[in-house]
């Protein structure tokens, strides 16, 4: 059986709180709203699972532990409560998961959801041939090797092909321009238009006037339209 440490910690706490004497005096009452809960050690038991008062300061403490802990693992919202509630349970466990896990960082940061957009998509035109159209992207903070810790991704819209390059830690617009024709440019030609965020390299003076003079439209994603460029998401997580 698990053991956890903090439990003395956990009963000076409940003796302090007025919704855990609420609910102890209804118990010890033998009132018919209580026939599920037991006193055990000075802990109320809710069908073998300890019970908390909403306002307690340990619900924090064990969401972290279920979720954020290398045990925990950053599992997901039914994985993570079906943890919890094996040992554990309060009024609003269901809520209070949730919104923990909305919450965490690592989790915001890495995972992505899998679920169909609601509503009408407005997808871009189809590129009439291949290389015609592309999307790019960058893949920061890899290991080192040679001096390079960033991948160039370009992925033709057209056919799902693509093109990796590498880049130092402090690259240029002019750098990474260089590194396009050298991978695409000589290959294909100029492209017609490039999807792609609004990182400061795209955005900048000489990326812009670069394609100007050569007639590509620049076409910049924006969060109301996060489907605008999913194919170098694609590639990005597959790379």
């Amino acid at each position: 059986m698990p053991q956890f440490a903090f439990l003395d910690d956990l009963r000076k706490e409940l003796a302090s709180s007025f919704e855990y004497q609420e609910l102890q005096d209804k118990i010890q009452n033998d009132l018919p709203e209580t026939s599920q809960y037991t006193i055990a050690k000075n802990l109320i038991l809710c069908k073998g699972r300890i019970w908390l008062p909403s306002d307690c300061s340990f619900i924090k403490l064990l969401l972290v532990e279920f979720h954020q802990t290398p045990t925990g693992g950053h599992l997901g919202v039914q994985k993570t409560l079906q943890r919890l509630q094996e040992n554990f349970m309060w009024k609003s466990i269901r809520e209070d998961t949730r919104a923990f896990m909305e919450g965490c960082t690592t989790c915001q940061a890495t995972k992505y959801d899998n679920r169909k957009t609601a509503g009408l998509l407005c997808p871009l035109p189809i590129p009439a041939r291949p290389w015609e159209g592309l999307s790019m992207d960058f893949i920061l903070g890899l290991p080192t090797y040679k001096g390079h810790t960033c991948i160039f991704v370009v992925v033709d819209r057209f056919s799902k092909g693509l093109h990796l390059g590498m880049l130092p830690t402090k690259h240029t617009a002019h750098s990474v321009a260089l590194l396009f024709m050298e991978m695409v440019g000589r290959l294909y030609g100029m492209t017609r238009s490039i999807v792609s965020d609004r990182d400061p390299l795209f955005i900048s003076n000489f990326w812009r006037e670069l394609f100007s003079l050569s007639g590509t439209k620049l076409r910049f994603s924006s969060s109301y339209h996060p489907q605008t460029d999913g194919k170098i998401e694609v590639a990005s997580r597959v790379i």
